[in-house]
């Protein structure tokens, strides 16, 4: 596993981390371990241990903006009580981690809002650096690092009129920072 080093701004506060296989990457048995951490040293030791437990292929993904705990608290509690009236109502209650990760993932849930432009081609993030110096966000306000095919740019949320339709074509609104592959 090749870990990517990012700022540790992008490890403060509450954050999701995934280690994921995909068949589009040659994996025959996908799976999917996830790890909530809430402090730069507990997302340190959880990346440690995601990427010891990887194998070839796969790739460790974590939330780019901290998460608001009271916000995810409120949707889990609306999504347990709904489940309450489902045909099965304990199906919520077999899968408690992944239901509390995905309130903690769920765009209403972000704490820190982030844009994160997915970019596989060289002439794709010149297309995006170049919008977005043209409007003023440049320097210190992006934070850009090579991919496994190409390269991620991240922004703070603005206008999205002010930018050309082929970069606003790879914006991620609830973004998930490449960790490791």
């Amino acid at each position: 596993m090749r870990l990517i080093e990012h700022p540790e701004r992008y490890k403060v506060g509450t954050r999701v981390l995934f280690l994921k296989s995909r068949h589009k990457d040659g994996i025959s048995d996908e799976r999917h371990l996830t790890r909530v951490t809430h402090s730069v040293v507990a997302f340190d030791a959880a990346l440690g241990e995601l990427a010891a437990l990887s194998a070839d292929g796969e790739r460790i993904y974590g939330s780019a903006g901290a998460r608001d705990l009271s916000k995810a608290v409120r949707l889990f509690k609306e999504r347990q009580l709904a489940a309450d009236y489902d045909a099965d109502p304990g199906a919520f209650y077999r899968n408690l981690e992944d239901r509390w990760a995905s309130a903690l993932m769920a765009p209403t849930s972000q704490l820190d809002k982030l844009w994160l432009f997915d970019c596989d081609a060289p002439d794709e993030a010149a297309v995006v650096t170049a919008d977005l110096a043209r409007i003023g966000i440049r320097g210190e306000a992006l934070y850009q690092y090579a991919s496994k095919s190409g390269t991620h740019i991240i922004a703070e949320p603005f206008d999205r009129t002010l930018i050309s339709s082929r970069a606003a074509a790879h914006i991620h609104a609830n973004p998930l920072m490449l960790w490791g592959y």
